[in-house]
């Protein structure tokens, strides 16, 4: 009866032991079905994609486009300021309003980088004083629009289209 009870104990334990070397690999681990059983018309022959470049963590680009724009009391405040400021008290960049070329104008568009050779000329100290302060971002004039860009990576983060 004891050498029974050692048998069946053994054979559970063996069973046992043996269940992890055939239980199925976790979900994205392990070869994929058709792997090595003669896919010969598939391109990667069962080899997982490559990665590209781990991405830093922290919170994505989108996150900080979304987050960061111009409220209604700053777009109305800029809008009342150009409206009500006659140009000629505006200065002389302002005044002019330079005219960006279409092509380079259709890149300028919220989430993108604006590109280096667009100049960002900065809004009157007068109506600088007035917004309230940002950290890391800070609103110009590009053309006829004010656009709110982060410092240092030239990341349109809002747009305040034909306010000049």
């Amino acid at each position: 009866m004891i050498r029974r009870f050692l048998l069946l104990t053994a054979a559970l334990a063996t069973v046992a032991l043996a269940a992890p070397a055939v239980a199925q690999p976790p979900e994205g681990k392990g070869k994929p079905d058709h792997a090595g059983h003669g896919d010969k018309g598939h391109a990667d022959k069962g080899k997982p994609e490559k990665a590209g470049p781990a991405r830093p963590a922290g919170p994505d680009l989108g996150d900080v486009v979304t987050a960061t724009v111009l409220s209604e009391i700053e777009r109305r405040l800029i809008g009342d300021y150009f409206r009500t400021t006659p140009t000629a008290a505006l200065p002389p960049g302002l005044a002019k309003k330079d005219k960006i070329p279409p092509g380079i104008a259709r890149q300028i568009q919220r989430g993108q980088r604006l590109p280096p050779e667009v100049a960002m000329l900065p809004l009157p100290d007068d109506l600088l004083r007035r917004l309230p302060p940002r950290a890391g971002a800070r609103p110009v004039v590009v053309g006829s629009d004010v656009v709110l860009v982060q410092e240092g990576t030239r990341l349109i983060l809002d747009i305040l289209e034909g306010v000049l």
